[in-house]
């Protein structure tokens, strides 16, 4: 999977939107980081060594355990999908002048800064 900054897609779809002297009109635009290729498991290593940095979630990362499962246990034995799925950004790079510029860990670190600095915000609190 690659994972885009969402300062670095709304920059995009922005430059879309505006379609400055109409370079969007008719084109299909990938809107991705190319750089960000990483596999779910990738992801959650990246995230609990990143939790692990927080005196807040440093406690919790240290106990997380994970459990890999196969495809084929999880999804069945007919479940096809492809290992990378990688957009190709031409498009956007040539129309748009549009490059995202974040990395994955940064992107991650922004979050959990975000939401870290935030406690009083819950799921609870948002969907009661």
């Amino acid at each position: 999977r690659t994972f885009t900054d969402i300062d670095d897609g709304i920059d995009g779809l922005l430059r879309v939107l505006d379609n400055k002297d109409s370079q969007a009109s008719g084109r299909i635009f990938n809107l991705g980081n190319p750089q960000n290729d990483y596999s779910i498991k990738d992801l959650v290593d990246i995230i609990i060594a990143l939790m692990k940095e927080y005196p807040e979630t440093k406690e919790i990362a240290d106990k997380v355990k994970i459990t890999s499962v196969d495809a084929d246990t999880f999804y069945g034995a007919h479940y096809q999908d492809t290992q990378h799925r990688v957009p190709s950004i031409a498009n956007a790079q040539k129309y748009l002048g549009w490059q995202p510029t974040i990395d994955l860990k940064t992107a991650l670190r922004k979050t959990l800064d975000y939401h870290l600095s935030r406690p009083d915000i819950t799921l609870a609190n948002i969907t009661a």
